[in-house]
């Protein structure tokens, strides 16, 4: 699994958020923040700073590291 750093532009996978046209899908942000894991340093999320849909406050959201698509060139 690959490890993003702060910084990071990322594209991650939104399946679940609310968004106004109905359609799910990829968002993009940044990564702000150490990434979050369990006891034996396996990394379960990260934290993001993202706008996620039609222009609502950025904000951190957590994104769990299998949701990762890539990072933004």
């Amino acid at each position: 699994m690959k490890l993003y750093k702060i910084g990071d532009r990322v594209l991650f996978a939104d399946a679940s958020a609310t968004v106004s046209d109905g359609v799910t899908g990829t968002r993009e942000g940044m990564i702000n923040g150490a990434p979050i894991t369990n006891g034996d340093g396996t990394i379960l999320y990260y934290c993001v700073w993202a706008e996620r849909d039609n222009s609502r406050e950025a904000t951190t959201i957590i994104v769990a590291a299998t949701n990762m698509i890539g990072t933004k060139p």
